[in-house]
Parts: C-alpha cells; structure tokens; sequence
C-alpha cells in the first residue's frame, strides 16, 4: 500500500515540477508531502543498507578485478560515489567541466531526473543545499582523469568527439545519458558474483555518512559534503547506519567507570 501512494506521489510530483518550469505556478506543493512511514513489526529485522569500511574496501577489491581495464567507467563511477557520497543522479549528471583537477574539486549542479513522459533529463539537484562544490582525494581525482583519456579513445572509435565542454562523464554507448537503472546491475553483479552483504547503490551514500563520522567529519562537515538541507537528515542516517554506535558507547561508558 505504502509503495502504491509512494508512486502517486511520485508521479504527482512530476506534473507539478513541469508547471513549475512553465512558470504556472512557483512551489511544488508535492515537496511539503510527508509520506508515513511503514512501521517496523516486532521482531522485524532492519535492512542495513550500507557497508562498513571492511567490506566497502573487499567490495572495491572484487570491483577492480572484475572491471579493471575493460570497464573503467565502472571503477570511475564506484569510486566516486563511494569516497564523495553524492547521489546517483547527480553523479550520472556529471560533466567534466565540473571537476577541477588542479585543485581536486567537483562542482554539483545538476541531477539526472524523469520528465513528464518518463524520459531521462539533466534537471536541478533535490534543493538549494545540493548545490555544492566538495574536495575529492587525490586517488579519486586521478581515476577520474584515467577515465576520461580512455572514454575519449573509446568514444572517438565510436565516432564522437568528446572534447565538447559539455562531455558526460559517464554516459552511455551513444555518448547520451546512462540509463540510471544500470549502475545498480553493475553492484547487484558484483555483491552476487563474490557473495558480498546486499546494498543498493544508495547504500553507498550512507556508507560514506558513516565513514565521515567515524573519520572524524563534524556533522556540518558531513552535511555540507552530502547535501543534506539540515543537519537531522545528517544525523539520522547516521543513526541508522553506524553499527559501531552502540558498541563503542558500551566501550566507553566501561572504560570511564573502569571497574
């Protein structure tokens, strides 16, 4: 049932943001929607979807050598979402001119999302603070670069010239938007193959959440870098994927008292 108002909402909601870019009205009445929530039954297990920083490192090991020079793209795409937290959409949205390589930036601006007729198009991010430009490490920054020298060898075969300013970072085969459905049979191919703990490619986004925090990030740090429009969004994902929360306030706690 939950699923059901969820899809009309969703649908509502794309009227709506298309009478909005029209200029017949100026809010989407959609985003004050507050959709309830599926209570948990007793006894229910919670699905825990992120990975720890073992199993994100196991999973990036299986990655590469799964996709390591034949799928660059993959590893680019993984990479990123893993070590910058952002969203799927934003980063399928991503063209090169959004990184700056000199300073190991990128600049988040826009989002991948569903038109009225169901296609895919370059729309804005979810709100004011997804708008963002976050530091990527220097790791990451270069397996970006590798990949746009082997997407431009690979394109150029393909007949595009991939020099434009406005070039995709991760588009498809005809050099056009990739299908937002395809990053996630790249993990479930993966999670299957090496029999790795199931997460969805957000799970990825929380995964990062949480190994900010445990890296030491403060809440706004986390907030900002994620995109989150306040810190509770912040911290209840937090709340939800630490499993070492619980553990390390027993430790605490016993050492404190020390008897």
């Amino acid at each position: 049932m939950l699923q059901n108002v969820t899809k009309i909402k969703n649908y509502a909601g794309l009227v709506f943001k298309e009478a909005k870019r029209l200029k017949i009205i100026y809010d989407n009445p959609i985003e004050l929607v507050i959709l309830p929530k599926k209570p948990t039954a007793l006894g229910e297990e919670k699905f825990e979807n992120f990975w720890d920083i073992n199993e994100l490192r196991t999973f990036f090991t299986h990655l590469n050598t799964e996709y390591s020079g034949t799928h660059d793209k993959v590893i680019a795409l993984f990479r990123l979402l893993a070590f910058t937290g952002m969203r799927k959409g934003e980063a399928l949205a991503l063209q090169f001119t959004d990184f700056d390589f000199i300073n190991n930036t990128v600049t988040i601006n826009k989002t991948v999302t569903r038109a009225v007729d169901n296609h895919m198009v370059i729309g804005t991010p979810k709100t004011v603070k997804s708008f963002r430009t976050i530091d990527i490490d220097v790791l990451t920054s270069k397996i970006i670069q590798k990949w746009q020298n082997t997407q431009r060898k690979e394109m150029l075969m393909l007949g595009f010239n991939t020099n434009n300013t406005n070039q995709l970072v991760f588009p498809n085969k005809d050099n056009m938007l990739l299908n937002v459905t395809k990053p996630n049979k790249w993990l479930d191919h993966i999670i299957s193959k090496y029999d790795l703990k199931h997460i969805t490619v957000h799970g990825l986004r929380h995964t990062a959440c949480a190994l900010l925090f445990e890296s030491g990030a403060t809440i706004k740090q986390v907030q900002e870098r994620l995109g989150h429009s306040n810190a509770e969004t912040t911290l209840n994902i937090y709340a939800h994927v630490s499993k070492y929360a619980k553990k390390e306030t027993a430790d605490k706690f016993a050492k404190y008292v020390n008897f």
